[in-house]
Order: structure tokens, then sequence, then C-alpha cells
């Protein structure tokens, strides 16, 4: 007596019905896992199109867009996106906190010499060039950090307006600290002539850099809060909206000390006091900002071993259209 034909099974990644044994599917070549097939009791959105899929079977997809429902199941993590864009974000983390701690150390360089005698010396050209060179590994770790994930589901919809603040903001950073590091090496005669098209395109970048610099800061945080979400340890977006509240509530409280020392003229030593209570918190703030990208970077890292280790299988790269 002949044995029934198998069944199909279909994949609870893309959704290809094959009769293959195999535990990889043939058409994503993700490891297809087994699902116990019941019915969905509770108000679950569908992960691509927020359709109810409450009274559906999890062996079935979405009657609105046609995703699979095990896929929704899974959840949109990070686990299911591809090696290159976990090790997009794995270096892009990296670079934004190499970034941070360069700066932090030039910082300190400048304030031990002292920020007359930098400014006066030979000394100031190579710390802006420094200035340079992290302004271009920021914005390099920025990019990587806003680039588009093709396997996320559900749009992330503070990507792009992050990524659009982050180029006006590094790019500006950078041509006003290369334009400022020209003038420091006298290839400009003219450096104190406000009026020449030297000054005039410094100052205009200049205000662009000052007034995009908070909101890169707090919109970025936003976006490492989504990408937080996606990540095994889901602490680390809290973490990331503390920071955010922290450092708008830290910009306001900044304008409002300036406004109180200039209205009342408190003198050297209220500015003084003023300026090293918020280099204290800004200190403690870059220590937790440091923590958060540390964790984002070792926890990428994780998901990069796992699916080298053949946890999960990564999906073949696009072949290029023809």
């Amino acid at each position: 007596m002949d044995s029934p034909p198998p069944i199909p099974e279909r994949c609870p990644f893309c959704g290809h019905q094959s009769t293959d044994l195999d535990e990889y599917c043939p058409a994503c070549n993700r490891r297809k896992t087994a699902l116990n097939i019941e019915v969905i009791d509770h108000d679950l959105p569908c992960l691509q199109c927020d359709y109810i899929l409450r009274g559906l079977r999890t062996n079935s997809q979405c009657p609105e867009c046609g995703l699979v429902i095990a896929r929704t199941l899974r959840g949109d993590y990070l686990i299911h996106s591809s090696p290159e864009y976990v090790r997009s974000v794995h270096i892009g983390a990296r670079l934004v906190a190499a970034a941070l701690l360069l700066s932090a150390a030039i910082a300190l360089v400048a304030l031990v010499l002292g920020f007359g005698e930098v400014t006066s010396s030979a000394l100031a050209a190579i710390l802006m060039s420094l200035i340079v060179v992290v302004s271009a590994i920021n914005f390099g770790g920025w990019w990587l950090l806003t680039s588009p994930d093709p396997d996320q589901l559900k749009k992330n919809r503070v990507r792009l307006p992050t990524r659009c603040i982050v180029v006006i903001s590094c790019v500006s950073q950078l041509i006003v600290w290369s334009l400022t590091l020209l003038a420091i090496l006298r290839v400009f005669v003219d450096v104190n002539d406000d009026l020449s098209l030297f000054g005039i395109v410094a100052s205009i970048l200049s205000f662009v850099m000052f007034l995009s610099w908070p909101v890169r800061i707090i919109v970025g945080l936003y976006l490492l809060r989504a990408l937080c979400r996606r990540l095994p340890d889901t602490s680390l977006a809290k973490m990331s909206r503390l920071l955010a509240l922290q450092a708008l509530g830290g910009i306001v409280f900044a304008f409002v000390i300036g406004i109180i020392v200039a209205a009342i003229g408190g003198g050297d030593d209220l500015a003084t006091c003023t300026s090293l209570l918020l280099g204290v918190l800004l200190l403690v703030w870059n220590g937790i900002y440091l923590s958060l990208l540390g964790g984002i970077s070792s926890q990428a890292r994780l998901i990069l071993n796992s699916q080298a280790l053949g946890l999960l299988r990564p999906r073949p790269p696009t072949p290029p259209p023809a």
C-alpha cells in the first residue's frame, strides 16, 4: 500500500510551502521551527499591517496583508535581521562610543593645558585636526545606526528624520571644524573679518550646528530606544528613554541658568560654579550614554555569534538586479 503524500509545511518566515524535510526553508534559507497549531484567543495585531488576528489559527496567514501569523508570533526582533544589518548596528554603536570617548579626551587635554595657551600655540592645530577626525567617526557611526533594515516589517518612523538631522548636524560640524583648522593654519588671511565669505559661511554653519546638535541628541536617543526594543535585553530601551528625558531637561536647565546668570550678573564666581555643576552632570550623563552604546554593541555581537553558530542561519544576500 502506497504511503500518503507528505503534507506541505509552511515556512514561518517567508510563507513558502514545501514538502522538503530539511530543517531549513529552501526559499529563504531560515531554520524552520515547529509551532503548536492553536487558535489565537487575544487581540494580537499583525506585525506588518496591525490587523487583529484574534480567532485565526497560528499556521494561517493574515487576511489583510498575507503575512504568516507565525512571523508575528516571533516578533520583530533583531535576531531575524540579516547579519549585514546587525553588523552595521554593532559597528555603528562602537564608532559613536569611540567618538564620545575621544571628544572627552580632547576636552580634558584642552582643560589641563589651558584653553588660552592651546588656542595660541601650534597644539591648537593638532587638537582641531583630532576634532575633525572625531566628527567624521561620529558621522560614520550614526550613518550606520540609521541605515534601513530590509527585514524589519513595521516601518521605523524615527529612522529617516534622524538620518536627515544627523546629516545636517554632522556635516555642518565637519565643515565648521575644518574651516576653523584652516583658519588656525593661516590658510585664510581674513579670518577675523565676519563680512568675508569665510566669515559668513562659518557663522551660518555654526548657527546650524548649534541648533541641530541638541535635536540630534534627543531624536537619536529615541531611535536607539526603538532599536533597543528589538534586542534580547529590552531593558536598554528604558535607559535610552531616560537619557532622552535627561538630555531634554539638561538643555532646558542650562538655558534657564544662562538667562538667570546673565540677568542677575552674579560675576565670575557664579558662572564658574554653574559651569562646574553642568560639567559634572554632563560627565554622569555621558557615562550612562556610553553604557547604553556598549550594551547595544554587545547585544548585536551576541546576535552575530548566534547566527555564526547556526542557531539562526542568516538569509543569503539578495542577488543584484540583472
